[in-house]
């Protein structure tokens, strides 16, 4: 429930299904951030909050490591986009023996032997820069192996495996937020994990419900809640939430629960189940409504501070130098 908050989300709706992340996030031709134009997500308005003026100068993307290589591989299988897959090719199991391989150079192949696959090798390098080249990523038969072990994991997990089958995937919702102080109204939008097929009465007292798969190298709850915190994803839930209850033909039905189906990362993919409280939900909703109002105020102005423009909770501020604070541990 949204308890005494009215939504400040409105004419929200569904554009499509099984939507690719690709497609998602494009904005239109010319448009930049600092623009009113510029679509908002939930991670573009978390990362604002954090700093105005390095997500105004562009900040810095994300890098790819394992952890979220492999939370994008097990996205494409477990909330596949259409043709999801078909932006992985895979290598095969062997490359050919070189003479200045180390396995002919200690007499275990000959020059022209196929081998097992190396992926530090000439052939191989060459392989995944080509698969790049064309928009795609290289995976190993070990990572694929890995993945279709996870996936396996994951459906055996009854509970898991009901969300996953009966909902739609990655569902995209646009939504407008419509700022009373400036006027202005802020085009934002959404891409829902697992969204429940209509019409389906599900899970007893969590039956209006939407849900997100996440991968994280530790699924214990005490962990994962700092995860949420973290990365904003009680941001994402309150901001789904509220753009599915701004959806016009939803009008006065029970707004949503909202579900985390979390996989560990490694063997032996370990499945943890959550839900997120209500008190939870309303401290995310005030947070990210004060930030799309924090967010308007910079379109209107054209200031987007950064750490030491303002005076910052518990800190003194001299004329734009913050106060830096000893650690707790550190005073006696």
């Amino acid at each position: 429930m949204t308890g005494e908050m009215p939504n400040p989300l409105r004419n929200a709706r569904i554009v499509a299904s099984r939507v690719s992340y690709e497609s998602y996030s494009k904005q239109e031709p010319g448009v930049e951030r600092g623009d009113p134009r510029f679509v908002m997500s939930r991670g573009q308005l978390f990362d604002f909050a954090r700093n105005p003026r390095t997500w105004k100068d562009g900040g810095k993307p994300e890098r790819e490591t394992d952890a979220t290589a492999w939370g994008s591989l097990m996205d494409a299988k477990v909330c596949p986009c259409d043709g999801a897959m078909s932006d992985y090719v895979i290598a095969p199991k062997t490359v050919t023996a070189t003479k200045t391989m180390g396995i002919v150079k200690r007499g275990e192949a000959a020059a022209g032997d196929q081998v097992p696959w190396n992926p530090q090798c000439k052939e191989a390098k060459d392989l995944k820069a080509a698969v790049e080249e064309d928009g795609k990523t290289l995976l190993s038969q070990e990572d694929l192996d890995a993945a279709d072990a996870g996936y396996k994991r994951l459906m055996a997990d009854e509970r898991a495996a009901f969300i996953i089958r009966v909902s739609d995937y990655q569902v995209m919702v646009v939504w407008e937020y419509a700022d009373r102080d400036t006027g202005l109204v802020i085009p934002g939008r959404s891409l829902i994990d697992l969204f429940p097929q209509q019409g389906l009465d599900l899970l007893g007292g969590l039956a209006e419900y939407l849900a997100d798969y996440k991968t994280a190298r530790n699924a214990e709850p005490h962990f994962f809640d700092g995860e949420i915190a973290r990365h904003g994803y009680d941001w994402q839930a309150a901001i789904e939430v509220d753009a599915v209850a701004a959806i016009p033909e939803n009008a006065g039905k029970t707004p949503r629960t909202f579900l985390h189906i979390i996989q560990e990362n490694e063997p032996p993919y370990t499945v943890g189940r959550r839900f997120m409280p209500q008190n939870w939900m309303d401290i995310a909703r005030g947070a990210y409504r004060a930030a799309l109002r924090r967010y308007c105020q910079c379109l209107k102005t054209g200031v987007w501070p950064s750490w030491d423009d303002e005076e910052l909770p518990g800190r003194m501020n001299l004329n734009g130098w913050s106060e830096s604070l000893p650690a707790a541990w550190m005073i006696q």
